[in-house]
């Protein structure tokens, strides 16, 4: 499953590169169907995630990210969570979920976020209280 999970990530990347953002998309897909817990895997899963971004599909990238919410708290403490929490945040925060998304950077700072990581939390939290005074 490992070599395959990078393949998929790898060829995922050149279709990007190319502008073939479907055929990467069906390379996502492809890396995600076998859930384990993998950092190839982890790498397709936020990579999708930013291209559904990218494309202005804010809606399907907090539903991709929230199908795989259960994977990651099922598991210790650790970098990956920690990741996985500030992915999830800033998809919220982009979804207009500002309260959610400054609590579940809170689950990142609590679930193995490392110190520079502990920094953006701070720098992300800050931004979103200030859009939030800024939108009353």
């Amino acid at each position: 499953i490992l070599p395959w999970s990078w393949a998929c990530k790898y060829a995922a990347d050149i279709y990007i590169e190319k502008g073939e953002a479907d055929k990467a998309v069906e390379m996502f897909k492809k890396c995600l169907k076998n859930r384990v817990f993998l950092a190839s895997r982890h790498m397709c899963l936020f990579d999708y995630a930013n291209l559904l971004l990218k494309q202005k599909k804010n809606a399907e990238a907090l539903e991709l990210i929230e199908s795989e919410k259960p994977l990651f708290e099922n598991t210790g403490k650790g970098y990956w969570k920690a990741v996985f929490y500030m992915e999830y945040a800033n998809i919220l925060n982009i979804n207009g979920m500002r309260v959610k998304a400054i609590d579940v950077y809170g689950l990142a700072e609590k679930n193995g976020a490392t110190a520079a990581m502990r920094q953006r939390i701070e720098q992300e939290r800050g931004a979103i209280t200030k859009q939030m005074i800024a939108d009353l």
